[in-house]
């Protein structure tokens, strides 16, 4: 959901305020919906940067709130990738170097492109005769494993599967021109350590070898996982 108005946001978001939105995207607000303690914080550091006092307003995230719970179930052996926009992911061709050594694997393969994508035309007509493309409403339960970038798809993925995902440390997408000015820490980054295994771009050969952890390491992260979330969001 999302809605603004002069008064009131309505985060529709779990990631962080202070990275991939614009300087001025809160600052003639009054109140910001706020879903996890990362955001609180980053509404104490807009305050202090802008010389503001938007009040924080805890909310449940509406994603979890109206998601049915999905069960573990390793059954499907499809892989889905699901990386933001704005980024370096298609142009430098990750999802077809990925693709190479999952099929080596024997994965079913289908990538799930943001909207965005489709609107700056970074979805060609080579990548639609690639991969199935995989739109409309997302069934969760239909992946064994999840690979992004930086999308927040990751922690929905979490909540609701108890499974942690494959994160390609390709380049952050910023769009905050002041971003200097805040602490670098936020959930962006902070999430990624706990909720998923990071893959540097030149170790992107090694994918299968963190989707084995996945599978292995289930019962123990899904215990990481529940603590995550108990003690960041509300």
């Amino acid at each position: 959901i999302y809605k603004k108005n002069r008064y009131i946001y309505i985060q529709h978001s779990p990631l962080s305020l202070k990275i991939i939105y614009n300087k001025n995207a809160f600052t003639e607000f009054d109140i910001i919906f706020v879903v996890n303690k990362s955001q609180n914080k980053d509404v104490e550091e807009i305050n202090n940067i802008y010389k503001k006092k938007i009040k924080p307003w805890k909310n449940q995230y509406l994603f979890f709130k109206n998601q049915n719970f999905i069960k573990n179930n390793f059954k499907t052996n499809k892989v889905l990738i699901a990386p933001t926009w704005g980024t370096n992911f298609y142009k430098d061709n990750f999802h077809l170097i990925i693709k190479k050594f999952l099929v080596k694997n024997g994965y079913k393969i289908e990538l799930r492109p943001h909207y965005m994508s489709f609107n700056q035309n970074d979805i060609d007509q080579n990548i639609k005769n690639d991969f199935i493309i995989n739109s409309g409403k997302l069934d969760f339960s239909s992946f064994d494993i999840l690979i992004t970038d930086w999308s927040g798809i990751y922690l929905e993925y979490a909540y609701l599967t108890n499974k942690k995902s494959i994160l390609i440390n390709s380049k952050q997408k910023i769009l905050n021109e002041d971003f200097n000015r805040f602490d670098k820490n936020s959930i962006d980054n902070d999430a990624r350590k706990i909720l998923g295994y990071e893959l540097g771009l030149e170790n992107l050969n090694e994918v299968n070898f963190f989707i084995k952890h996945i599978y292995k390491d289930y019962d123990e992260n899904k215990k990481e996982i529940a603590y995550f979330f108990k003690n960041n969001f509300y």
